[in-house]
């Protein structure tokens, strides 16, 4: 049986929820967020290294300046290598 789950927050780290929920999730859906850099930690902690963490930064910032635009995380296709296939925005 496949199921979905959706956790839809206003901040990236919220009370009670850690990094293992954010880590065993599949995709992760950023809009623009004024804590910047709570933006930037939670890049860091799903990334490989500090430049894809820098990487998937400017990614976010350079979708969330476009109109009803977000970062998309794949946290499924990480292990093959290609940044945008981890970190792309709402074009397919």
């Amino acid at each position: 049986m496949n199921s979905s789950i959706i956790t839809l927050v206003q901040a990236p780290f919220v009370k009670g929820k850690g990094r293992t929920e954010r880590l065993n999730s599949n995709l992760i859906v950023l809009f623009d967020f004024p804590d910047r850099h709570a933006i930037s930690h939670l890049l860091s902690q799903v990334s490989i290294d500090k430049e894809e963490a820098k990487r998937a930064y400017d990614i976010y910032n350079t979708e969330t300046k476009k109109r009803g635009g977000c970062l998309i995380v794949d946290l499924t296709s990480h292990r093959d290598g290609h940044l945008e296939r981890k970190f792309r925005g709402t074009h397919l």
